[in-house]
């Protein structure tokens, strides 16, 4: 549900784009350096905002996130149009609020997929897990398409971010409510499913990086080529989060509500890759081994 939620956050801004270029009165480079300072603060705060949520636990940590995705979007409903004849002031408030939501994404999946996957399940069962938060977010952004189109044509842009708003403290209040930091702690958790989760881990355990383990993280191969991949994979990922709507819609001539539901369908098939692709990771983990298991499909 995190990950949903915090997608159709992320994917707001390329559906809006086009009408609020015109309303703002922006160029198409000027809307790039928004979409992109979403990435520059996710980049910056992607491993002291995961070690900040590692710190206060995802129970805390997530409920806070959710509520600041909140704000950040109704801020964006609410920045300014053009003083007299520059731009200025508006191009440089959603650059600070993109990069605020950016900077407030980051610790997303290193705390919900990383501290929390791997306190509550087994090693062994870790792909499907990390294969669901991916469907989530692909649903999230599929959902978001349809609906932001429909409702920037209604209602107009800044109402359709200001009217999404609430579902982020929607989020916060379940999240907080149902979600604990340790298995141990959750009252729906029996003793035989904490030695299921609590099984096959060896000497894996939680600790503190020194300056030392940092040295060790990255200057090993197994971090850095995935790394390297993983950079790859998101350029062109990106390209398409950011621009595919505003493609269809001012370039092919689509209507909003065809290229919304367009780029939900590239969304959808994302979200069953996903699943499947957890499910396949788990089962060849338990049949070769976790090393040649998740190598292979790969």
């Amino acid at each position: 549900m995190n990950s949903a939620v915090g997608y159709s956050f992320r994917t707001n801004m390329s559906i809006a784009g086009e009408p609020m270029m015109r309303d703002i009165g922006l160029t198409e480079i000027q809307l790039g350096y928004v979409l992109a300072a979403f990435a520059w603060g996710y980049a910056i705060f992607q491993i002291p905002g995961g070690a900040w949520g590692n710190t206060i636990g995802a129970r805390k940590a997530l409920t806070v996130l959710a509520l600041l995705w909140g704000t950040v979007t109704l801020l964006t409903g609410l920045v300014p149009g053009p003083v007299g004849d520059s731009v200025m002031l508006a191009l440089l408030s959603l650059i600070l609020l993109r990069f605020l939501m950016g900077a407030f994404q980051a610790p997303m999946f290193p705390v919900g997929s990383g501290g929390a996957i791997a306190r509550w399940f087994p090693p062994t069962g870790w792909g499907l897990p990390n294969g669901l938060t991916s469907t989530g977010l692909t649903l999230g952004a599929a959902v978001t398409a349809p609906i932001i189109a429909w409702l920037m044509v209604t209602f107009g842009w800044r109402l359709s971010f200001m009217l999404a708003t609430p579902i982020s403290l929607a989020l916060a209040g379940a999240w907080w409510w149902y979600a604990r930091d340790d298995p141990s702690e959750h009252p729906g958790i029996n003793q035989e499913e904490l030695r299921i989760i609590s099984s096959g881990r060896g000497e894996w355990q939680e600790g503190t990086m020194t300056g030392a383990a940092w040295r060790a993280v990255l200057g090993n191969r197994d971090i850095v080529l995935p790394t390297l991949s993983y950079f790859c994979m998101n350029y062109v990922f990106f390209l398409f989060f950011n621009w595919f709507f505003f493609y269809l819609f001012d370039v092919r001539g689509f209507t909003a509500q065809q290229a919304g539901g367009f780029t939900a369908a590239q969304w959808i098939v994302g979200a069953v890759g996903a699943t499947l692709g957890g499910l396949a990771c788990d089962r060849l983990g338990l049949r070769l081994g976790v090393r040649r298991g998740y190598r292979l499909l790969a």
